[in-house]
């Protein structure tokens, strides 16, 4: 996962040494890393991070629940309050609520209290993303495909216009109202105008596994995924939309463009970033890539 908590500061969570700070091309000491029982572990797995401005930064863990760092205060809250010992996901929405994804389902904290809204005993529902889109309803991805909370009501989906929903890897709202779902089998479905438009191999999108998404400045999609980035032009993505035409403008990007490895982080919240400098961020398996 990776924040901005100001221009040109990043916090980045990693696979076993807590979370860092990146600055000017530099990783700083892990943010409240302790071994003690008042702190963050030293070596723990972060998967999921949030900033909340007054609050502090939400940090989810593999194993050690969830963390509230404020300065030099850590709160720590477990499986008795999440119903799973492994946070996979956060997001704050509108109305100042935080989301949380577990390995068994999704909770959300609100007025200083956690509801346990969905949970699989069986440990099989891990819950990769949320979103919220325009009409305030919150959207949640996972192992077992898609949910929808409206009105107080948690719905769960396994199909959208025909298109199977067996796992939903990534979402992403877009600053021109667009609402995206990154599909397995390397699909995508757009959400424009209150239709959903379906896009695959037929589109010319690789048969990737997605991990997150994020526009350019100029709208164009950015989608990170095990086997690479992928950019696919805004125009093309519109045109299909409009049935003008059937194939897309997509540039891939691996480790013949310098990646020091052309596998991005799946499986976690928020990989993809784009900074207040405009730049667009990666999570991989060897670190950050920038563009």
């Amino acid at each position: 996962a990776i924040v901005e908590t100001e221009p040109g500061t990043l916090l980045v969570a990693t696979h076993g040494g807590g979370v860092q700070p990146f600055h000017d091309g530099r990783f700083f000491k892990a943010l409240a890393a302790s071994d003690d029982a008042n702190g963050l572990p030293s070596r723990s797995w972060v998967r999921a991070l949030v900033e909340q401005p007054g609050v502090g930064r939400w940090v989810g863990t593999d194993g050690d629940g969830l963390f509230l760092i404020d300065g030099g205060q850590t709160q720590q809250w477990k499986a008795e309050a999440l119903g799973a010992s492994s946070v996979h996901a956060l997001m704050l929405d509108s109305l100042g609520r935080l989301w949380i994804g577990t390995n068994r389902g999704i909770v959300c904290r609100e007025a200083g209290q956690f509801h346990i809204l969905q949970r699989d005993h069986e440990g099989e529902a891990t819950v990769f993303a949320f979103a919220e889109d325009d009409d305030g309803v919150i959207w949640a991805a996972g192992r077992k495909g898609l949910w929808r909370y409206t009105k107080g009501e948690l719905q769960g989906m396994n199909q959208i216009n025909g298109q199977p929903l067996a796992a939903v890897a990534c979402l992403y709202k877009d600053k021109r109202g667009s609402f995206w779902l990154g599909l397995a089998g390397g699909r995508l479905l757009r959400r424009v105008n209150q239709r959903w438009v379906h896009y695959n191999a037929t589109n010319g999108l690789p048969d990737y596994e997605w991990a997150g998404m994020v526009e350019d400045a100029k709208g164009d999609l950015w989608i990170s995924a095990a086997q690479g980035v992928i950019r696919i032009l805004r125009d093309s993505l519109d045109a299909v939309a409009n049935g003008t035409a059937q194939k897309l403008s997509c540039q891939i990007f691996n480790r013949s463009d310098g990646m020091k490895s052309s596998t991005c982080r799946t499986g976690f919240g928020q990989v993809a970033l784009r900074s207040t400098d405009g730049r667009l961020w990666f999570a991989t398996i060897k670190g950050l890539v920038v563009v």
